[in-house]
């Protein structure tokens, strides 16, 4: 069993980043993996994948699959406890999620997580590419927000272990943000803990014509001198 102190914030972390199309199950949760290098989470729906990590080592390897309707029954759970903190484990084929005194056994999904999509190599060849953002990129907003969803501006050391986010206030929210280029996807980073990539909105080669549209907008506005007079002379 791993005694995750942060497991509502790592779940809180991705669920932003869960599927909601039915046809695709395998992406409408969160694949859990645990191994001797510590328990990862990761969520995504094509557009946007996040990864949250927690270094607690697993002596056996095991791979599972939360659905959306597991992951909310879990978050009711931990707000009955009032703890973030849960122990996990398989047993018996089954997941066993502990949060206080209270306990929840799931289903083995192990399918689920099989049919998980490859994520490695492409966030793999997004992270390790060097930062080479020479035109303009186009974001959907609405993605954009799913960086600062649940993403809390610190963590607490996990009992000093190696590899996690001491807590202090260099934390601070933010975010380390990336990319290799347009129509690359962008890496999002926070820490050693938080890793996720979005994906731009394709708009082909023609990366000059939307600047030139903004700065023909803009240009009056921020060519014209300022006025002299403040609000208060006006009235």
């Amino acid at each position: 069993m791993l005694d995750i102190d942060d497991f509502r914030t790592m779940l809180d972390q991705v669920s932003p980043h869960i599927g909601t199309d039915d046809s695709t199950p395998a992406l409408c949760g969160v694949r859990m993996e645990a191994s001797n290098r510590g328990l990862l989470l990761v969520a995504t729906d094509r557009f946007t994948l996040a990864m949250s990590r927690n270094p607690e080592p697993s002596t056996h390897p095991w791979a599972t699959f939360l659905t959306a309707a597991d992951v909310k029954a879990y978050k009711a759970l931990a707000v009955a406890s009032r703890t973030r903190a849960a122990r996990i484990g398989m047993v018996e084929g089954a997941l066993m999620i502990s949060v206080g005194e209270h306990a929840m056994a799931l289903p083995d999904r192990s399918g689920l997580a099989a049919d998980f999509p490859g994520w490695r190599r492409i966030v793999r060849d997004a992270v390790e590419a060097a930062p080479n953002l020479t035109a303009p990129i186009t974001l959907a907003p609405r993605l954009l927000a799913r960086w600062h969803t649940h993403i809390p501006a610190w963590r607490t050391t996990h009992r000093g272990l190696t590899g996690t986010v001491p807590a202090g206030p260099d934390r601070g929210g933010a975010l380390t943000v990336w990319s290799g280029g347009p129509n690359k996807p962008i890496v999002v980073a926070r820490g050693d803990h938080f890793l996720g990539v979005q994906m731009p909105m394709r708009h082909g080669d023609d990366h000059a014509g939307p600047v030139a549209n903004v700065r023909d907008a803009w240009q009056h506005a921020l060519t014209e001198p300022s006025p002299s007079s403040t609000i208060a002379d006006a009235a």
